[in-house]
């Protein structure tokens, strides 16, 4: 993929301000495979989309964590 060229993702950005600078770190990590470590597929990323569907299910989890955090008494399982 080309600098210019519209980015995988469909940001509808280029490739340059999108994912790019990502893509070269995601490349330089030095994965271990004697320790079963795997380099993540690109389909791990997400695009505006998904994320702003994981930060709404983020707050709801925070919100279920807070209501546990006030309620929970010494004894309870």
């Amino acid at each position: 993929m080309q600098t210019n060229d519209l980015c995988w993702c469909g940001s509808g950005k280029t490739y340059g301000e999108c994912h790019e600078a990502f893509d070269q770190k995601l490349a330089s990590i030095k994965m271990k495979p004697f320790l079963n470590q795997v380099r993540p597929s690109r389909d791990v990323i997400k695009n505006i989309h998904d994320i702003e569907g994981i930060r709404k299910s983020a707050a709801i989890n925070n919100g279920a964590l807070d209501l546990v955090a006030a309620n929970i008494k010494a004894g309870m399982s």
